[in-house]
Parts: structure tokens; sequence; C-alpha cells
């Protein structure tokens, strides 16, 4: 009898237990997350104040796998099981579509607008 009452105090620790542990994850993922697509900003604007022209950047170097990039103006966007993480940079972007890590992504400048597109 003690051993079962031992089992069943411990599958109630692991019970009480799981729920915080599950909730650090999503929280820590979140902002992994934000933060990409801070990153992502960041190039981009380094990019745009650059003297290049252009840039080709594989999309598995910028996008999580499972994810979709947005771009609308100055949004970036990565989407991802519903949830959408928004960051803004300093330069207008043009973009049609989304773009996954499969993608090629290819960054040119036409004026005070930087053109993207997958290729």
């Amino acid at each position: 009898m003690s051993r079962v009452l031992m089992c069943a105090c411990g599958v109630m620790i692991l019970a009480i237990l799981i729920n915080p542990v599950s909730s650090l994850y999503d929280d820590r993922y979140d902002n992994d997350m934000r933060l990409q697509s801070e990153r992502i900003c960041e190039m981009i604007d380094s990019f745009g104040s650059s003297d290049m022209e252009s840039i080709t950047v594989s999309g598995a170097d910028l996008i999580p796998e499972g994810c979709v990039l947005i771009i609308e103006d100055d949004m970036v966007i990565l989407e991802h099981d519903g949830k959408e993480y928004i960051a803004y940079t300093l330069n207008k972007i043009s973009s049609i579509g989304s773009y996954g890590s499969n993608d090629t992504l290819y960054f040119q400048k036409e004026g005070d607008i930087i053109r993207m597109t997958s290729i």
C-alpha cells in the first residue's frame, strides 16, 4: 500500500511541475522568435545603409524551419503556428508573397525602396 501511495504522490508532483516547465519553454521560444524578427530587420537596415546595390541571402540563414517570413512596407513578420512576431525596419521594402527557409532571398535597392524577391 505504501508503494502505491508513493507512486501516486510522485505522479502528482510530476503533473504539478510539467505546466510551469512547459510555459517556460513557450516563453523562451516566443522571445527567440521576436529576437529573430528584429535580427532580420537589422540585416535589412544594414543593407539599406550600405553601398551595395543588391544582396542574396539563403532563407535558411534567416528564417527558422517551419516559419513563414512576410514583409509589408517597413514591417517584418515571422509567422509560426498562427502566432506572429513583428519587428520594424527603418527602410521601406517592396515584397510580394511570403517566404520560407527553403527560399533564396534577393534584396535590391531601387531609390529609397528595397525590393525583395525569391529567386
